[in-house]
């Protein structure tokens, strides 16, 4: 058969009914189960972003709030014992009375003794107190109490707090095996240290006022919201240096450092992490009376695993039903095509001089349509036959 229609154009290419009614029923299962994933899985991250940062603002709040209370108790401290005139002339007593008679120097020590446990107690303790002197010493007040041979300048914080000139200054934790042996069976627990400088009349350097403060307590926060969230927190401090939780404080933040300084305090970025390339949602916020940074991470993929998982099984689901409604494609697309298969034979071997219009047997389809086609034809077969007749009387007639 010529593949070129009568105006000498090529035909176009014809297609089975059976595989057009199949592959529509499978563009359109694709195609809706595509439009409801997307949706689904748009609103759905959608949601649980929106979650996820109302708990991280909530979970942040949390973090500043007792880390600056512990701070602030610590400044406390500081700063009654600045202000306290007594606590500074019974140290400076203390000092001068070192070559008295012993009973003199117990009654002084005694004294600057309840004065610094008194200030303590009010404000909750702190682990450790000491009051320098620029030459003689110091003092601490904590687990044991007493005059040490302690040199301020040889102190690691000594030149930036003489340098802050009042102001407080906070070190990087530090060790002290010394007071965690008196105080805890942890003998790498770590401390900090706040401290300033108080001064004569005429702003003349007197000495300094040392509070010491043991991590856990100062962030002792963490312990309710590490524990059931999937959030990492660091605190860092004004440098961008780790403090804590210890296990990261040998870690390199710098990048996450260099993007806080770029955004204002309480504000969520995007990174990549610097190890193992994954994106991860970050919110800064800094601890406003001392220079720490709360900073709070979340995996991208951690964060939309149930979208993850919940597209995974919708797939698998799309899957099967789609394989279904091929299925069902085949075999409505066989319940219409094969009765037309079986017409078009029977029309293809069809006898002009046969009785029987439909040399194969014809079951039926029990679709109204091609039934009545089926009933069509074979009336068409007949006034066929009957016209045939007629004619061929006609022309005997006519030869007689």
């Amino acid at each position: 058969m010529s593949i070129f229609n009568y105006a000498g154009d090529p035909m176009p290419k014809q297609r089975n009914i059976k595989n057009i009614l199949i592959l529509s029923h499978a563009v359109v299962s694709v195609s809706i189960a595509t439009i409801l994933l997307v949706w689904i899985a748009v609103s759905q991250i959608h949601s649980i972003k929106e979650a996820s940062i109302s708990d991280m603002y909530r979970l942040s709040s949390s973090i500043v709030y007792g880390v600056s209370s512990e701070i602030e108790k610590m400044n406390t401290v500081s700063l009654s014992i600045l202000y306290s005139n007594l606590i500074k002339n019974s140290f400076e007593t203390y000092l001068k009375s070192t070559d008295n008679n012993p009973t003199e120097q117990y009654k002084n020590l005694k004294n600057l003794g309840d004065l610094l446990s008194s200030i303590n107690i009010q404000n909750i303790s702190v682990s450790e107190i000491t009051l320098y002197d620029l030459e003689q010493g110091a003092y601490t007040f904590g687990v044991q109490s007493g005059f040490v041979d302690l040199n301020v300048k040889d102190q690691s914080w000594y030149l930036q707090a003489l340098k802050n000139k009042g102001v407080k200054y906070i070190t990087l934790p530090y060790t002290d095996p010394e007071l965690s042996s008196k105080t805890t069976y942890k003998k790498d627990r770590q401390y900090i240290s706040l401290v300033r400088s108080y001064f004569y009349n005429y702003n003349t350097p007197q000495g300094f006022v040392e509070v010491k403060q043991d991590l856990d307590t100062i962030f002792n926060v963490f312990e309710s919201v590490i524990q059931p969230s999937n959030y990492e927190f660091i605190i860092l401090n004004g440098n961008g240096i780790p403090i804590y939780p210890l296990e990261k404080q040998n870690l390199d933040f710098t990048k996450y450092y260099n993007a806080y300084l770029q955004v204002d305090s309480g504000n969520f970025v995007e990174l990549k992490n610097p190890q193992t390339r994954e994106k991860e949602i970050v919110m800064f916020e800094k601890i406003d009376n001392c220079d720490f940074i709360s900073v709070i991470i979340i995996n991208k993929v951690t964060l939309f695993k149930q979208v993850y998982q919940f597209i995974f099984k919708f797939i698998l689901i799309s899957i099967g039903i789609v394989i279904w409604v091929i299925w069902i494609s085949f075999y409505l697309s066989k319940k219409i095509t094969n009765p037309i298969i079986d017409i078009y034979y029977n029309v293809k071997n069809i006898d002009i001089n046969q009785n029987e219009f439909m040399p194969n047997e014809y079951k039926g389809s029990n679709i109204r349509e091609i039934d009545a086609l089926w009933v069509a034809l074979k009336v068409s077969h007949t006034r066929l036959q009957d016209s045939m007749k007629k004619l061929i009387i006609s022309k005997q007639q006519d030869m007689q």
